[in-house]
């Protein structure tokens, strides 16, 4: 048993302290209003560490005639909790997560499109003080990702409570390097296998048949579970998903179908799992007992257990999928399935993904399908109930190419079709990204940013949501409007400061790079069919009605998660409900 010192067992109690704005793994809550109407103050708090006083941290001039250059402005950060665990001292808005995004905006305005703050789980881990710089130049976040080379670095390095699940789970892709959660020449390997016949637009296109069935059948379950809306959004992208990893119509989202129970214990386990393993990232607590002192906290515990159960389920499915191909018994969906095509690529010769890395790399694809995918959604689905004008000309839109099956042929979701429903999807990406500082990298190499040079192992990230609601770029920020993105809009803003709005980095909440999500353009496709689906079926209301995005709660789960209000589904045609 480790024995700690009496010093060491007051800082795990400070870090606890509700005074420091952590109460044992979670951040101090604060209302919506607390945050957007936090000011600035300039005390002379001084940092026990440096002696500084706040007001002589906060800003840095670059006084060498580079004026088109955005200052850099430096956030007071204390040890461990970086700057947002003591905002009376940094400077920065509270953070609460169900007012994160009035948090970014309040940070841009504090302290501009370039600065340098701490954050746990977010910042530099090996930095105590947890740095990272935030930009909003999406054309100097492109020099970064350029400079990264053959082994990028990506965000999940960071999450260390899987890995160590993994690690001890005895996972061969985690053996060397931490595998798929490293950066060396192992991750390269093991990411190659996993990206093919997923991140490829013909792959993704072939997949749209059974995702539109998939939709199809789980849209008929919406009125069941209008009390419950968020979990029936996971058991959707479990049904999509498991269409392209099994070729299997699972149908669990629909309550009136039998559903096999095992499917419902994956969904639960990969929700629980993946949250839990999310917040112990960014708690201090977690963070010193557990990674750093070897301790199994109860919430460690918490996201093993749920791990193993999805695990178990996973090992169940994927054990009579195999079988079945080794006997030749695989329908013509399972063979065009990612888990068929998948065993194909592994027996083949030249390939060096043995059979147990392979089934590996295929549970996280699919653990990580369903939590992800289903925020997107909820945040798509909450605006247009919000927006019902919105909501009746994207069914105005859809209703042209319904086929007499009720169903919306694979061929409509081509990129030059259905431009209102690509739209929709963008601007809420705008107003509520999922994750609104998508795109985090460590800097391989000294670089030059903005004028100022950062040290290699700086992190840098991109803040793709501030601008978006800065109403110096958009006109009337707060309201949704799907028509900013139509193709006239966008030639308009050609050539003028909000033109930078429509560079790709501000596109989708998945990433750039090499280590862009792997299962982004299925993903993307997957949001796209359900709603399209959902909305040609369904004129949708919620419980009591709602007029803004703005008035709901929210949380961060896996991703920021919206709390869906219940809602109502009135078919918009005769026989929609199934029979």
């Amino acid at each position: 048993m480790i024995m700690m010192s009496r010093a060491l067992q007051r800082q795990i109690k400070m870090l606890k302290s509700p005074m420091l704005g952590v109460v044992g793994s979670r951040v101090l809550r604060a209302n919506k209003s607390t945050v957007a109407a936090a000011t600035s103050t300039t005390t002379t708090s001084r940092c026990p560490v440096t002696n500084a006083g706040r007001e002589q941290m906060t800003k840095i001039d670059i006084d060498d005639n580079r004026h088109h250059h955005p200052k850099l402005n430096l956030v007071p950060s204390l040890p461990l909790l970086g700057s947002v665990g003591i905002p009376m001292y940094s400077g920065t808005p509270p953070l609460h997560w169900p007012a994160i995004y009035h948090f970014h905006t309040e940070m841009h305005r504090r302290f501009g499109d370039f600065y340098r703050f701490g954050a746990i789980g977010f910042g530099d881990s090996n930095d105590i003080f947890r740095n990272a710089y935030v930009i909003t130049d999406p054309n100097e976040m492109l020099k970064v990702v350029r400079d990264q080379g053959a082994y990028p670095s990506g965000a999940i390095q960071s999450q260390w409570a899987p890995i160590r699940w993994h690690k001890k789970r005895g996972f061969s892709m985690t053996e060397h390097e931490n595998g798929l959660f490293g950066q060396g020449e192992e991750w390269k390997r093991l990411r190659a296998f996993l990206q093919t016949d997923l991140l490829s637009p013909a792959s993704a296109k072939s997949y749209i048949p059974g995702l539109v069935e998939a939709a199809h059948l789980a849209s008929k379950g919406a009125p069941a579970s209008g009390d419950d809306m968020n979990n029936f959004l996971n058991y959707c992208f479990f049904d999509l998903f498991s269409a392209v990893m099994f070729g299997e119509l699972t149908d669990v989202a629909d309550k009136s179908t039998p559903t096999d129970p095992d499917n419902v214990e994956f969904v639960t386990g990969a929700l629980d799992g993946l949250s839990a393993a999310i917040e112990m990232a960014m708690s201090p607590y977690q963070t010193i007992m557990c990674k750093n002192l070897g301790f199994e906290t109860a919430r460690y515990k918490f996201m093993a257990a749920s791990y193993d159960k999805a695990w178990s389920v996973w090992q169940k499915k994927s054990r009579s999928f195999v079988q079945s191909y080794e006997q030749g018994q695989l329908t013509d969906h399972q063979k065009t399935s990612y888990l068929g095509r998948a065993l194909v690529r592994q027996s083949a010769s030249e390939n060096d993904i043995t059979m147990k890395e392979m089934l590996e790399l295929c549970f996280v694809a699919l653990f990580a399908a369903v939590d992800t995918s289903s925020s997107v959604m909820g945040w798509n689905l909450l605006h247009i109930v919000a927006n019902p004008n919105v909501q009746d000309k994207l069914h105005d839109e859809l209703i042209r190419y319904v086929g007499s099956n009720g169903k919306l042929p694979p061929a409509a979701f081509g990129s030059s079709k259905l431009p209102y429903l690509h739209a929709v999807l963008r601007e809420t990406h705008r107003l509520t990204p999922a994750a609104p500082l998508s795109l985090r990298k460590k800097l391989k190499n000294d670089m030059e940013i903005h004028g100022v040079r950062l040290p290699s192992s700086s992190v840098v990230a991109l803040d793709s949501f501030s601008l978006g609601m800065d109403p110096s770029f958009v006109d009337e920020p707060d309201k949704f409007m799907p028509e900013r993105w139509f193709s006239q809009a966008v030639e308009e803003r050609k050539g003028t400061a909000a033109e930078i709005l429509d560079h790709p980095f501000y596109k989708d909440p998945f990433g750039q790079g090499a280590r862009r999500c792997p299962g982004s353009r299925v993903a993307s496709t997957e949001i796209a069919v359900l709603l399209a689906q959902m909305v040609l079926e369904w004129k949708i209301s919620a419980r009591p009605s709602i007029s803004s995005w703005d008035d709901m709660d929210y949380d961060l789960q896996v991703l920021l998660t919206p709390t869906l209000p219940s809602m109502n589904f009135e078919p918009r045609r005769k026989g929609n409900l199934r029979k």
